[in-house]
């Protein structure tokens, strides 16, 4: 069986992350970590949740083609290295925005696969609870909410739409994904 681009997107606080780590530890397969000119939040690990780099650094890999496909996202870049996308030995889980998706999809092919995930939440302000739960601040959380009736567009990109308020049930969802 061929090895898979997992490409996870959806809105700010929908569990992308939180999914692609627990995939990372229960399947063959390992999160591309993304490059971000964005500050850490509390608790994030260079080089774990993200390689934070200044935003001349950043422009730096663009020019030097070193990051092939960002994305200006809230004030902040976010892309990823292509060295981060080997599929040689195991699956890969990437977390990118609409636009990267279509991108991964083009290039990649039938070993890319797009899902949007769609968690339950009850209101906007639980998205925005989740988001000053993880350590953005409420001028970040601004950004991002007026982005979030956008995704609704991205939906009809994707392979699949996920929707499942049980947090087990979507991982064995995703985890059969990755077995197809």
């Amino acid at each position: 069986m061929a090895n898979k681009l997992l490409i996870l997107i959806g809105p700010s606080g929908c569990g992308k992350t939180t999914f692609g780590k627990r995939l990372e530890q229960v399947t063959n397969s390992k999160i591309a970590v993304s490059h971000t000119s964005r500050q850490p939040r509390q608790g994030e690990v260079d080089g774990v949740d993200y390689n934070f780099v200044t935003e001349s650094k950043f422009l730096e890999l663009i020019s030097s083609k070193q990051i092939t496909q960002w994305v200006l996202y809230s004030g902040n870049y976010y892309g990823l290295m292509d060295s981060e996308l080997d599929l040689t030995n195991n699956n890969v889980i990437a977390i990118v925005e609409p636009s990267g998706a279509t991108e991964f999809k083009s290039k990649f092919k039938e070993k890319a696969v797009v899902v949007y995930l769609e968690t339950y939440v009850n209101s906007q302000q639980e998205y925005a609870e989740r988001m000053l739960n993880r350590g953005d601040t409420q001028e970040t959380v601004d950004k991002r909410m007026s982005t979030l009736a956008s995704f609704e567009d991205y939906k009809k990109c994707c392979d699949l739409v996920l929707y499942e308020p049980d947090p087990v049930i979507m991982l064995d969802n995703l985890k059969e994904i990755l077995d197809a």
